[in-house]
């Protein structure tokens, strides 16, 4: 029993291990500020991150093609970033007086950091902010523009489309193969007359002279007059292209950006190319 005069010992502060707060950082951004008791100064991390990625974002629009935007010492700011950031959360843990928060506390900024942005209706949220998106060529279809396994990213936001443009879609209703998104050139616009022969593009009687094709075609296809804002797709391997000579024009509601850059490739010479 104390006596009445005998005070209780204050509860000891609990331990916060560096190391922990650096690895937690290093997984999920902030993460590690929040366990050494910084939760303000985690979601300050955070905040900055996501606006170095959209600052990121709209330069890749922003800039014209022909122009580099591929500066080692610009694309490595976002890795120095984050190399910060472990290196704060392994400071924050060491400084006289650091408190661990409660463990409740640490769940919860990771739930909203990492695991709530990726779920259903919270992803597309997110998405829809999103300046920019990025995509992956599956096929051989836009050789030798875009070859397989090639990233780029594309402008989603208000862009006016045109012929020569690529763009990602989802497919139109008369497409009856997989529906995920596609990627082809703009070949004709509402009110063009449309025709393949001679192994070339004709539009509105006029061969075009396309420099940018794999080879020349060896179909021909029927004139065709794109309806009223509608597009006509068709990929630059022509000769290997599931595209609009198949399952008609698409409606610009379809359209989802226009690409613009591609951001990785196989062959380094590639990477930073504009579209």
């Amino acid at each position: 029993m104390l006596n009445s005069t005998e005070k209780e010992a204050p509860l000891a502060p609990r331990p916060v291990r560096p190391g922990l707060a650096a690895v937690l950082s290093l997984f999920c951004t902030g993460a590690g500020q929040c366990y050494a008791g910084r939760p303000l100064r985690g979601l300050v991390v955070v905040a900055l991150t996501f606006a170095m990625v959209l600052g990121l974002g709209f330069l890749l629009i922003t800039v014209a093609p022909e122009r580099p935007v591929f500066d080692l010492s610009l694309w490595c700011l976002p890795f120095l970033l984050h190399a910060w950031n472990v290196w704060d959360a392994y400071r924050c843990a060491v400084q006289p007086g650091a408190r661990r928060s409660p463990v409740v506390m640490c769940i919860l900024f990771v739930a909203a950091i990492w695991i709530l942005p990726s779920l259903g209706h919270t992803r597309k949220f997110f998405d829809a902010l999103a300046p920019v998106h990025s995509y992956s060529i599956p096929s051989g279809s836009m050789i030798p523009t875009l070859n397989i396994g090639d990233y780029m990213v594309t402008n989603r936001l208000g862009f006016s489309p045109k012929r020569g443009d690529i763009v990602v879609f989802s497919p139109p209703e008369a497409y009856h193969g997989n529906k995920e998104d596609l990627v082809k050139r703009i070949v004709a616009v509402g009110g063009d007359v449309v025709e393949v022969r001679q192994g070339a593009l004709w539009l509105n009687g006029t061969r075009q002279n396309e420099s940018f094709i794999k080879e020349p075609m060896t179909g021909d296809f029927a004139p065709f007059k794109v309806p009223a804002d509608q597009f006509f797709m068709m990929g630059d391997n022509r000769n290997d292209s599931f595209d609009s000579r198949y399952w008609g024009a698409v409606p610009r509601a379809n359209l989802k950006g226009r690409a613009v850059r591609i951001i990785w490739s196989r062959e380094p010479g590639r990477m930073g190319k504009g579209l």
